[in-house]
């Protein structure tokens, strides 16, 4: 595996190694099946996924080769690639310990959860993601934004970039 699978890959057990699992869940009703769920979703949500959930994808036109090269009596070859990534957090009005959380506070709680993982928070820096085939040079997180998803509905977006130094095939 290289390149965006091996990034997603990345990703993925950055997002198991950190609290954002139990923290997405502990806003579930608690009447409905945890384990049938994931909170972090690729491209797309299932139609009954609970709320609030998390979904990772690369926005069209994701991945930007920065250079190519070859060591010297090396028949390697390496790609500097920046692969943009987002993540959208979705986030519906929900109650919770008796205390009642707006769309918005809620996915802005979550979006602040988890900047401190991938980067963008302002005092924690983000966890060291670790490729099987190359490295990833440096994270720069973008942007972040949102917008009213529904009634009592909430979208947050966080976007970065991703400085990756992988192996390709000649």
């Amino acid at each position: 595996m290289s390149g965006n699978a091996d990034l997603e890959k990345a990703i993925v057990t950055a997002w198991n190694a950190s609290s954002l699992n139990t923290l997405f869940k502990q806003f579930w009703d608690s009447s409905r099946d945890s384990t049938q769920f994931r909170v972090l979703c690729g491209e797309r949500a299932s139609p009954k996924q609970p709320w609030p959930y998390c979904v990772m994808d690369y926005p069209e036109g994701a991945t930007f080769i920065v250079a190519r090269m070859r060591g010297a009596g090396n028949s390697k070859m390496q790609e500097i690639r920046d692969v943009r990534f987002r993540f959208s957090i979705h986030a519906k009005q929900t109650t919770y310990d008796g205390t009642l959380w707006p769309a918005k506070k809620l996915a802005n709680h979550l979006a602040n959860e988890l900047m401190k993982v991938y980067g963008g928070h302002p005092t924690d820096s983000p966890a060291t993601l670790t490729l099987d085939n190359g490295e990833v040079l440096t994270v720069m997180y973008d942007n972040d934004y949102g917008f009213v998803e529904g009634n009592n509905e909430y979208e947050r977006i966080i976007e970065y970039v991703y400085r990756l130094d992988v192996p390709v095939a000649i």
